[in-house]
């Protein structure tokens, strides 16, 4: 299983996700929800860590910038997806230093988010594969 970390503050955008998401399909295991950044900490040195967050960047307390720069700096090989109703030039900005795997706009496309977790989970399974092989 992959263990994947949902953070957003808007319950609507998570309850979408959730539905929109093919845990099964992708053998992605849904270890949290968090409403921002600061909440979202205490899933990163949990005993089953995230290999993939979905993030907002739009957050009370720490927004997605902050985040994301501390994800850059502390666990580059956490896999993120922002999915955000923005789309201005620092999030993007932001989004592309800290080398996420794809941006998504809201409203949330469901083909579209699924081809981008197709691809992230065949990223981590393909690495995990490497690392064996080292």
């Amino acid at each position: 299983m992959i263990p994947l970390l949902i953070v957003d503050d808007e319950i609507a955008s998570v309850k979408i996700l959730q539905k929109f998401i093919p845990f099964k399909e992708y053998n992605l295991e849904l270890i949290g929800i968090a409403g921002n950044g600061s909440d979202a900490l205490k899933y990163l040195n949990s005993s089953n860590p995230p290999e993939i967050i979905i993030t907002d960047m739009n957050m009370p307390v720490m927004d997605g910038i902050s985040f994301l720069q501390f994800l850059i700096d502390c666990h580059p090989e956490i896999q993120v997806i922002v999915i955000s109703g923005y789309y201005n030039y620092e999030y993007t900005h932001a989004a592309i230093k800290a080398n996420v795997y794809d941006y998504l706009l809201k409203p949330i496309d469901r083909k579209k988010l699924s081809a981008v977790l197709q691809s992230c989970c065949e990223s981590i399974h393909n690495n995990k594969k490497l690392n064996i092989l080292q």
